[in-house]
C-alpha cells in the first residue's frame, strides 16, 4: 500500500469516528425523551426483532427468566429441541 492510500484511509476512519461519535451523542439525547414511549412489553418485541419460532422461544425463555439472569449456553440447553447449540 502506498503513503497515499494510508493516509486517505487514516482521513476516513477519523471523519466516520467522528460521525459515530455524533450519532451516539444524538441517541444518547433522544432516548430520555422515547424512554416513556417505548414499549418493552413480550409482544413488541417479539414483532420487532423475532425472525421465526426459535427467536420468539429465546425472548420468552428470557421474560420468564429474567434478562441478566440467563447465558447463552443456558438458553441453548433450554431451547435443545430446536437445534441451538453454544
Amino acid at each position: 500500500m502506498q503513503r497515499g492510500q494510508l493516509k486517505y484511509i487514516i482521513k476516513l476512519l477519523k471523519r466516520l469516528e467522528r460521525q459515530t461519535d455524533e450519532i451516539d451523542v444524538r441517541t444518547r439525547s433522544l432516548m430520555p425523551g422515547l424512554r416513556e414511549r417505548i414499549s418493552l412489553e413480550p409482544s413488541y418485541i417479539q414483532k420487532v426483532v423475532c425472525e421465526d419460532e426459535v427467536g420468539i422461544q429465546i425472548i420468552t425463555c428470557l421474560m420468564q427468566k429474567g434478562v441478566g439472569r440467563l447465558l447463552p449456553p443456558a438458553i441453548a440447553t433450554e431451547l435443545g429441541e430446536y437445534g441451538l447449540k453454544r
